[in-house]
């Protein structure tokens, strides 16, 4: 068997998989999520210069939650100067405040746990932005987690200093 004209790989066992993947991915049902991870983790670990696979499995991992997985796929795009990476970049550029809003609902909603994982999110991936390190001071404020509390408050602390100068 032969790889797919065009196709971003030499490997047909890492296209094969790749294409499971996609299909898998476009699922809204988590089980097929983590398939189709499993399916780029297989299509990466046969040729880890396949940059599509990287891109797809970070999808993929946002998607399902695992958000510092997903910027370490984003970050191994970068190192590798794949063009693909600021495809992933604007993608996830959007992150942060739909995070920070999904964790405003939450907590206006009395469910500040989740409140509190959403600003995590949207911290993961905008770590120079306050807004989510205000909301989530808040939170743990208001849960009595003073320390915490206290930790998001100096990150507030350095990046208003950093952009200050």
């Amino acid at each position: 068997m032969q790889t797919p004209k065009n196709s971003p790989t030499q490997s047909v066992e890492a296209a094969r998989y790749y294409n499971a993947g996609v299909q898998h991915l476009r699922s809204d049902d988590p089980e097929e999520k983590k398939a189709a991870v499993g399916c780029f983790c297989l299509a990466i670990e046969l040729d880890p210069s396949f940059d599509e696979a990287w891109f797809n499995r970070a999808i993929g991992l946002q998607s399902l939650g695992h958000h510092e997985d997903a910027v370490s796929d984003l970050q191994a795009l970068v190192m590798r100067g794949s063009p693909m990476a600021a495809q992933l970049t604007q993608l996830f550029a959007i992150l942060p405040d739909v995070y920070t809003q999904l964790g405003d609902r939450s907590f206006n909603a009395g469910d500040p746990s989740l409140a509190i994982e959403y600003y995590t999110a949207a911290i993961i991936y905008g770590p120079q932005f306050a807004e989510p390190y205000e909301a989530r001071a808040r939170t743990y404020r208001s849960l009595g987690q003073d320390r915490l509390a206290k930790d998001d408050e100096d990150n507030i602390a350095k990046i208003r200093s950093s952009s200050s100068q």
